[in-house]
């Protein structure tokens, strides 16, 4: 692929010269001329050159100033000034401009195609490098954090975060949940991992940093292969768990994982709010109960006042179909929200599931409630699929467009 090459020269015979000299490469291209500054901004930005070989004393606008423009407005293109004058001023200036490299007159041919192809070389390894840093911060195994929460206890959360990371460690997926119910989460005895000292608590008692090391050492292992970071043993210990704790091990959690999965006490304080911040997911947890409805309705119009992003918030309704008289559009009526996904009702098999700690969509993953999980997690991974994508479109544009 020719490198493309704009000349920008108030002098034709010093254009035409120049375009003789870089066309006995055959690997160099001028695909445009100018006779002042400005011509050369406005080519630089319609031509969008690999680079632009600049005269210093132009009419109109002089060569100083086009090089600023330009490398503001083509970030993929470089500048390479050119005049009489070789003095350190004029070369420091240049540079202050954004020019790559400065070149005193009359530039050999050697000289100049030397300068060409190693400004061409180094930017090119400069933007692979900038893009590849790029994508390493925004998009390579970057984790997802799907927290749950609710303005009333009992709706099943704890239920979905634990089926939810079963059936992604079963899928092949790298799973923690986090049980953020301080004074009273009982995660662990969903997982049948309950009364062990390895918590949270224990976790924060031992002082240091929350290094990845440090965490493995108090995280639970189901045999589906989730891990979890457990709730306290007894509620008074919550009181030592502070925001910041909270943020630095989610933070970890999100370098060790690609799926974090947090359950949240239905207290809206600080350290809930801290944990929304975080997420890329919230789903508000509801049942087909008109009190568990009216109280999300208020934290959900309480969540996009302080700030969250409302697409962010997905409504999952549980225990849909039961006899309770209120159905899937008067949940969508009452909330003002689509349902985002549902969990059919089957209260004798889920409660079995929970009294033997043994997540149905482990023990049973062809049930349907099973299925219904890999259908909650599949949307979940294609919705961040999606939001990278764009992610991607618009830094990439910003990076090299």
């Amino acid at each position: 692929m020719a490198v493309t090459i704009l000349l920008a020269d108030d002098c034709a015979v010093t254009r035409s010269t120049l375009r003789r000299l870089i066309e006995l490469e055959s690997n160099f291209e001028v695909v445009g001329e100018a006779e002042n500054g400005l011509t050369a901004v406005e080519k630089a930005v319609k031509l969008q050159p690999d680079l632009v070989i600049m005269d210093i004393n132009m009419p109109v606008m002089n060569g100083m100033e086009a090089t600023e423009k330009i490398s503001l407005e083509c970030p993929k293109t470089s500048v390479v000034m050119c005049s009489v004058q070789g003095e350190r001023d004029y070369l420091r200036k240049a540079m202050n401009c954004g020019a790559k490299d400065y070149l005193v007159k009359p530039i050999s041919t050697d000289q100049l195609l030397d300068t060409v192809n190693n400004i061409y070389s180094l930017e090119k390894k400069r933007q692979s490098k900038v893009m590849q840093g790029y994508l390493e911060d925004n998009f390579v195994e970057r984790s997802q954090v799907f927290t749950l929460v609710s303005a009333k206890g009992g709706v099943g959360k704890t239920t979905i975060a634990t089926n939810l990371a079963a059936t992604a460690a079963r899928l092949g997926k790298s799973v923690c949940v986090l049980d953020l119910d301080l004074q009273f989460g009982d995660m662990a005895m969903f997982f049948s991992l309950s009364g062990t000292r390895h918590n949270i608590c224990s976790l924060i008692q031992e002082g240091g940093e929350f290094d990845s090391d440090t965490i493995s050492k108090y995280l639970l292992t189901h045999d589906s292969g989730a891990k979890m970071l457990a709730a306290p043993l007894r509620p008074e210990q919550g009181e030592y768990i502070s925001v910041d704790h909270v943020r630095e091990i989610l933070a970890t959690l999100q370098q060790m994982f690609q799926l974090v999965i947090v359950d949240t006490a239905p207290t809206p304080n600080d350290l809930f709010f801290s944990v929304l911040e975080a997420s890329d997911t919230i789903g508000l947890v509801s049942t087909p109960s008109l009190p568990v409805l009216k109280n999300n309705f208020n934290l959900l119009q309480l969540l996009i006042h302080l700030g969250v992003e409302p697409e962010k918030i997905q409504v999952l309704l549980n225990r849909s179909y039961s006899k309770t008289g209120v159905r899937e559009s008067d949940v969508e009526d009452i909330l003002q929200r689509e349902v985002y996904w549902e969990l059919p009702n089957d209260f004798a098999m889920v409660d079995a599931s929970v009294n033997e700690g043994l997540p149905f969509a482990w023990s049973q993953p062809e049930h349907r409630l099973s299925k219904q999980m890999e259908s909650l997690l599949f949307r979940l991974l294609g919705a961040e699929n999606r939001r990278m994508s764009a992610r991607m479109k618009k830094g990439l544009w910003k990076l090299f467009g």
